[in-house]
């Protein structure tokens, strides 16, 4: 795990001092562990910036280790928006848990291949203690080289 933990800041050069482990990852899911000591807000809790990252930050993860598994390449490949609800505050370590199911996937590769580009939606949670405390929801886009 620690080879896409490498890759991602290698890629994306900010992830570089984003404290962050990953958990799980298997196919069609992952999960980071994130230390609260590294992203606490003014009030001793997590920073909402840092919440939105690391759901952006799993998923990326996630659509990578997919693409890379099955020998699809993910260099074009970006969030196009995304939003953040924020339930609760985070008070401790907290995870980020992405599940991708294998008919979103599908219709992702079937895009791909069809018209060299792809745009699907993935969710994340954050949970801490047990608690959801905060949902992402991301459109993403891949364009594959012509």
């Amino acid at each position: 795990m620690d080879s896409i933990k490498s890759w991602i800041q290698t890629q994306i050069p900010a992830t570089r001092n984003f404290e962050f482990e990953v958990q799980t990852l298997k196919p069609s899911f992952i999960q980071l562990r994130i230390p609260l000591a590294s992203h606490l807000n003014h009030k001793g809790t997590a920073f909402g910036g840092s919440l939105y990252n690391s759901a952006v930050i799993a998923c990326y993860l996630l659509v990578h280790s997919e693409l890379s598994s099955r020998g699809e390449s993910s260099d074009s490949f970006v969030i196009a928006d995304g939003s953040m609800k924020y339930l609760k505050p985070v008070t401790a370590d907290f995870e980020v848990k992405v599940q991708w199911s294998n008919v979103e996937l599908n219709n992702m590769l079937t895009s791909l291949h069809n018209k060299q580009k792809a745009r699907w939606i993935l969710q994340a949670q954050i949970e801490c203690q047990n608690q959801i405390c905060a949902e992402f929801q991301g459109r993403f886009v891949l364009q594959t080289k012509v």
